[in-house]
């Protein structure tokens, strides 16, 4: 059995916004310790190091822009990009906790003290970009990790993989001329927009061809959707050979989740996992740390989470 994490913090009940937006406290409640610990034995809580969150997300942010959402939250603005990225007063403190959590367990696996991890976290944060908030996201967690791994613990390589059903738009736009971060997404076509996460976008620069896309059509069925994953998520580890794997881990591709288009049940998400801990098993020692994006349906999310963490344990 792998030493396997899981951060969660009360924290994240905050950040209320409407009652009715998806992004919403209750996807916090479903996945508290004393449910998932019980559900899950075996798992190791890991304390959230608050004071990771702030240096974290300056790794990454533009310093006008974490300035920018820290002033909005004070002066009771309702939204950073005048859409759906939607704040209240305590979403700066909220989004910063959201990173130390995902910096926790990488500290933690970095060091040797986990094999895996999970962090439960929200806001979700890879549509965020350097200076701009988007899509739910106010910061964007697998970037920020990506970069404390390499500057606190020397990782040379991080393969970033985002199964979520939208792609790493944000993800993608921080890395785009990186070599030394590789950023998968399998994802819904067009569900961003046209031509956002297409095939074509695969890097510039010096980061040609760390990019890859996959844009699956609404309605592709679960086998096509792992088969085209697994191919995907080999060629990449092969051009990677990753020092670390992130997952931007969201559970929206789920036929019942009312956000995507995607037919993926309970248990596929077993077997990406699966598929991602092989691969990190063969490149750096099984080092993988998930931290939770989308996944809108309260019992769906609770369920799959589930599923992670089985087979993170595994």
């Amino acid at each position: 059995m792998a030493r396997s994490g899981y951060a969660w913090d009360t924290t994240f009940l905050g950040h209320r916004t409407l009652t009715v937006h998806p992004e919403h406290p209750v996807r916090a409640e479903v996945l508290a310790p004393e449910r998932m610990l019980v559900d899950v034995p075996g798992l190791v809580r890991v304390a959230v190091d608050a004071a990771l969150g702030l240096p974290g997300v300056h790794r990454v942010h533009d310093p006008v822009y974490i300035d920018e959402v820290a002033d909005a939250c004070r002066r009771g603005r309702r939204s950073l990009d005048g859409g759906d990225t939607l704040i209240a007063s305590d979403s700066f403190d909220v989004a910063l906790r959201s990173a130390a959590a995902a910096l926790s367990v990488v500290s933690a696996v970095m060091g040797g003290k986990l094999d895996n991890g999970f962090a439960a976290v929200r806001p979700p944060g890879h549509h965020a970009l350097v200076n701009r908030g988007r899509g739910f996201c106010i910061f964007n967690n697998a970037a920020i990790c990506a970069r404390f791994a390499q500057t606190a613990f020397g990782a040379g390589r991080v393969l970033i993989v985002d199964w979520d059903v939208h792609p790493a738009d944000g993800t993608m736009s921080i890395f785009y001329d990186d070599p030394s971060v590789h950023v998968l997404s399998v994802h819904q076509d067009g569900i961003l927009g046209k031509g956002v996460g297409a095939e074509d976008q695969r890097g510039c620069a010096a980061g040609e061809g760390t990019t890859y896309n996959v844009p699956l059509p609404a309605g592709t069925d679960a086998v096509s959707h792992l088969t085209r994953f697994g191919e995907a998520l080999e060629v990449a580890a092969a051009r990677c050979r990753p020092d670390l794997v992130l997952v931007s881990c969201g559970f929206d591709a789920h036929v019942g989740d009312p956000i995507g288009g995607l037919r993926l049940d309970d248990d596929h998400f077993r077997i990406l996992t699966q598929m991602v801990r092989r691969v990190a098993l063969r490149y750096c020692g099984g080092r993988v740390v998930s931290m939770l994006e989308g996944g809108y349906q309260p019992d769906i999310l609770r369920r799959c989470v589930r599923m992670h963490l089985e087979a993170l344990l595994d």
